[in-house]
């Protein structure tokens, strides 16, 4: 089954055999996400500081850990048990599913929106 046949609207896509809604991140939702995400950071910390020669080791350690987390956060907006996805999805619907939620909530904008306002203002030198 080609990829456009997975995806059956905008808002609705198939994982596995299942029908998963394309959801808006709400913030109750936006906190259930992020609590999910446990071990990536540090991870992807290791990835970028490994050495050289050890780092295949490293990157398979990391696409274990993203893999599980995605697995996690995928059914956490989906609403679709973990281990259904884990052994009824493929890897490129759940990447789909990430991707088309991204674009739904616009999360690359929000986050230029976000970084604008965490940018310091450059302090001022009083005047006398």
């Amino acid at each position: 089954m080609s990829f456009m046949n997975r995806v059956l609207s905008k808002d609705t896509v198939l994982l596995g055999k299942k029908k998963a809604e394309v959801k808006k991140l709400t913030p109750a939702l936006w906190k259930k996400v992020f609590g999910a995400i446990d071990l990536l950071p540090g991870v992807a910390l290791q990835v970028f500081s490994a050495p050289r020669k050890d780092l295949s080791a490293y990157l398979l350690q990391a696409f274990d850990v993203a893999l599980e987390e995605m697995l996690e956060i995928v059914s956490l907006v989906s609403d679709i048990d973990k281990e259904y996805l884990y052994h009824n999805a493929g890897l490129d619907e759940l990447i789909e599913y990430v991707y088309l939620t991204i674009k739904k909530n616009r999360l690359d904008q929000t986050a230029k929106n976000l970084k604008g306002l965490l940018k310091q203002p450059q302090a001022e030198t009083p005047t006398e």
